[in-house]
């Protein structure tokens, strides 16, 4: 059977043994597609990495050094004492790909879209709710100020990382330039303007979403191709604007002719198509299967990094059900009692093989000012589990082996979904491991398989029991308003699970607004200590990267802080 599979896989790419198709390309196998080829409307973190040698921001963090480096601005921006101004200027050379300029105006531009209360932007809203205009130089529509109507912690970071792109390009009719950032701001104002509703369907469209002759940004590479389920292809610029500032920071190296983002969901097929050099990286290896590749390929050909990783694991569960749903988990104790049935430390053993490190807290370690260390790690027991049960009225009234509960006048049994992404061998595992300890007190768990953008949709519509995911951080404190606050559950906003407690939105909303960093981390720690009692998630570990790619490349260099995820951009290998 495995002689099969790598001849189909030899004879479907043409290539011989040892020789790589792709002479001038990087080959980076993802597990997934994207959902999106747009910065705005895109929401998974394997788009976000593609896109981000397409869509360029104002400022970024260096890799190597971790400071903010300048990228479409000439320097990182001017902050006003008071916090609520802050000024850019764009690099004289910056165009877009049709020659004109970059300007302040495409930058009020892109706030606008997000705003535009039609467009499917609910995730990314709330992190710009602090803006209450951008002011452009009348004289040089390169400078522009930033004003806010708020102090925010996260202020300066979210205006430096914003995809820029150009209004000429994603709104030809001109429908958003007569409408101000202030009118938007006023959401009973704008919700029912007709060109507003104009563009969000214009823009919101398969042209601005999947239409690769339709997406462009001031990044060193095009989206030439788009073939759904199987392959994006981005294409080097001839002549990119930025091409003389090779030497300034990694934001400005793209050497490849090509990057090609294959999807493999089948990790066995994945290792003989890397073998076969028909794929030049490999990221996010279940650890099994890098240590395999390490022992079994030449350090020397190949190369291999594990990188501590900007995320973390965790299990949500459905705390606000629709009619789909059963409230299995509305009852803090049937979430406790689950908490107590994963052998967390089994998990980090077995399944990452030590390449994890576990937490008790909704953070990084690394980031002290958010992780309490005096919470405690939920123990691993069964019986404390089964107890729990019995006194949240889950007992197995009917004696078939699974707790039961009268719900409505109706016998519901404690029977469940656990969705995982499909094609992620660990999260399998993690998944059979939890359920094999739950039959043992009368819970039945199935684990449900799905395609990551059917996964993703189906959190963001609410219609799981419990899914197992992870959230990927950036290099700056962690917004959790945006995946906590009861405001951000509705309209696909990132508070999947639901979390809605009176306390814990008054102490976010005041985490967002503290520039002291000893005043906020005593918020969080209060906010942290919040979510250990109510356990909207069983919080679970920080793991690392297992990232292999072939040597046939200079330059190879991974980090946790390359846009967080995946610990490394293609766009900086030289091929030899």
């Amino acid at each position: 059977m495995k002689f099969h599979l790598l001849l189909l896989i030899s004879l479907s790419f043409q290539v011989v043994l040892g020789q790589s198709k792709y002479k001038d390309s990087v080959v980076v196998r993802e597990v997934t597609d994207a959902d999106a080829l747009n910065p705005v409307l895109a929401t998974s973190a394997v788009t976000s990495s593609i896109l981000r040698n397409v869509f360029q921001s104002l400022c970024a963090t260096d890799p190597n050094t971790l400071k903010t480096v300048p990228v479409l601005a000439t320097n990182t921006p001017k902050i006003s004492e008071d916090g609520l101004s802050f000024e850019y200027e764009i690099r004289k050379e910056a165009v877009w790909d049709n020659g004109t300029p970059i300007t302040g105006n495409d930058f009020a531009f892109t706030l606008k879209v997000i705003k535009n209360p039609k467009v499917n932007a609910a995730h990314l809203r709330p992190n710009y709710l602090f803006v209450e205009d951008v002011i452009v130089d009348a004289n040089n529509p390169k400078k522009f100020t930033v004003k806010t109507n708020e102090k925010y912690m996260l202020a300066e970071f979210m205006l430096n990382v914003l995809n820029i792109m150009p209004q000429y390009n994603y709104d030809p009719y001109n429908f958003m330039k007569d409408i101000t950032i202030p009118q938007l701001n006023k959401e009973d104002e704008s919700a029912t303007n007709d060109n507003l509703i104009k563009f969000a369907e214009n823009f919101n469209s398969d042209k601005f979403k999947k239409l690769p002759a339709n997406i462009s940004g001031s990044g060193a590479y095009i989206v030439k191709s788009w073939t759904y389920g199987d392959r994006i292809v981005l294409e080097r610029k001839e002549n990119w604007w930025a091409d003389a500032l090779e030497n300034e920071n990694v934001y400005f190296q793209a050497y490849p002719k090509s990057i090609i983002h294959k999807v493999v969901k089948n990790v066995t097929t994945a290792i003989a198509m890397f073998k076969l050099n028909q794929i030049d990286v490999l990221y996010d290896l279940p650890v099994k299967e890098y240590l395999a590749l390490k022992s079994s390929m030449d350090a020397n050909t190949v190369d291999f990094s594990t990188p501590n990783k900007f995320s973390y694991n965790y299990v949500g569960f459905n705390l606000k059900p629709g009619e789909d749903r059963k409230p299995f988990f509305t009852d803090k104790k049937v979430r406790k009692a689950m908490a107590h049935l994963f052998d967390v430390n089994k998990m980090i053993d077995k399944v990452m093989q030590g390449f994890a490190t576990r937490i008790s807290n909704a953070a990084l370690v690394e980031k002290t000012e958010e992780y309490d260390k005096s919470i405690a790690f939920v123990e691993f027991a069964p019986e404390k589990a089964a107890k729990l049960l019995d006194e949240a009225g889950w007992k197995d009234t009917n004696k078939d082996g699974i707790r039961d509960k009268n719900i409505n006048g109706e016998r519901v049994d404690l029977e469940f979904d656990l969705a995982i992404s499909a094609g992620n061998a660990d999260y399998r595992k993690v998944g059979y491991m939890f359920s094999e300890v739950a039959r043992t007190v009368g819970v039945v768990v199935h684990v449900l398989e799905q395609d990551q953008t059917v996964n993703i949709k189906s959190r963001k519509e609410h219609t799981f029991d419990m899914f197992l995911g992870g959230w990927v951080e950036e290099p700056a404190p962690t917004n959790l308003y945006q995946i906590f606050h009861s405001s951000n559950w509705a309209n696909g906003g990132y508070n999947f699970v639901g979390f809605d407690n009176p306390k814990a939105d008054e102490i976010l909303t005041k985490i967002n607004k503290e520039l002291d960093k000893t005043k906020r981390t005593q918020l969080n720690y209060e906010f942290q200590k919040i979510l250990a009692e109510e356990l909207p998630y069983v919080l679970l570990w920080q793991p690392k990267a297992c990232i292999v790619v072939h040597k046939r490349f200079n330059n190879i260099k991974t980090s946790v802080t390359f846009a967080s995820n995946p610990g490394f951009n293609p766009a900086n290998f030289q091929p030899k």
